[in-house]
C-alpha cells in the first residue's frame, strides 16, 4: 500500500504527458486522443443540416436524357427556314413539278404520274397551287400524296407559304338519243323546224 505524499498529483500529471509524447513501439507518434468540445464533462453532439433536395453533380441525369435541351440558335434556324418565302415564276414550279413526278414515274407509281402530269394546273398570286382532277379516287391519292409532294416543292423553291388545293372537274354526261329525241334537241335551237315539219306534213320516223 503507498501512502500518498504531498506533491503526489503533479508526479502523475508528469507521466500522463512523458507517456503521451513518447514514440511508439514501431517508431510512429501516436495522434493525441480528440474527444470534442464538451460542455459539463459530455460531449457536444454535432448538428445535422436538413436536406435540400438539391445534390450537385456533373452527371447526365435521366429527365436531360429523355428531354434534351434545344439550344436557343437551333430554334431559331428552324423558325428562318420555314419562314423562307422566296419569289419564283409558274415555269420554275412546272420544272420543279415535273421532276417530282419523273421521280414518281421511276417507282413505278403511273397512276400518281398520271394524275400530277395531266391534271390542269394553275397558281394564284399567294402562291396556292390548283388542280382539276377527274375523279374522287385521284383526290384520295393526291391527298396522301400531298405532304410529300409540298415538302419537295417548298424546299426547292425556297418557299413555305406554297399550298396546293384540287378540285373535280365537272364532267357532262353522254346521252343516247334517237331520232326523235335528236329532232327534239334541234327543235330546242331552232323552232321553225315544227313549222317546217307541220306545214310540210313530215313524217319523223320514231
Amino acid at each position: 500500500m503507498i501512502l500518498p505524499f504531498e506533491g503526489q498529483g503533479e508526479v502523475a500529471a508528469k507521466k500522463a504527458t512523458s507517456t503521451s509524447s513518447q514514440p511508439a513501439a514501431n517508431g510512429s507518434k501516436q495522434a493525441p486522443v480528440n474527444n470534442g468540445p464538451r460542455i459539463g464533462g459530455a460531449p457536444v453532439r454535432k448538428q445535422v443540416s436538413q436536406p435540400t433536395g438539391k445534390l450537385s453533380t456533373n452527371n447526365i441525369g435521366i429527365n436531360e436524357t429523355l428531354n434534351p435541351t434545344v439550344r436557343t440558335g437551333t430554334k431559331k434556324q428552324v423558325a428562318a427556314s420555314t419562314n423562307q418565302r422566296e419569289d419564283f415564276t409558274f415555269d420554275q414550279l412546272k420544272r420543279v413539278w415535273k421532276e417530282y413526278s419523273l421521280a414518281i414515274r421511276r417507282e413505278k407509281r403511273e397512276s400518281m404520274y398520271s394524275t400530277l402530269m395531266n391534271s390542269k394546273m394553275t397558281m394564284s398570286s399567294d402562291y396556292q397551287i390548283h388542280l382539276e382532277i377527274a375523279n374522287e379516287l385521284q383526290g384520295k391519292k393526291l391527298e396522301i400524296e400531298k405532304v410529300e409532294l409540298l415538302g419537295f416543292i417548298r424546299s426547292k423553291l425556297k418557299n413555305y407559304t406554297i399550298g396546293l388545293k384540287y378540285s373535280l372537274i365537272a364532267t357532262e354526261k353522254m346521252e343516247i338519243l334517237d331520232s326523235k329525241g335528236i329532232f327534239d334537241k334541234l327543235a330546242e335551237e331552232n323552232s321553225s323546224l315544227n313549222k317546217f315539219r307541220k306545214l310540210f306534213n313530215l313524217d319523223i320516223e320514231f
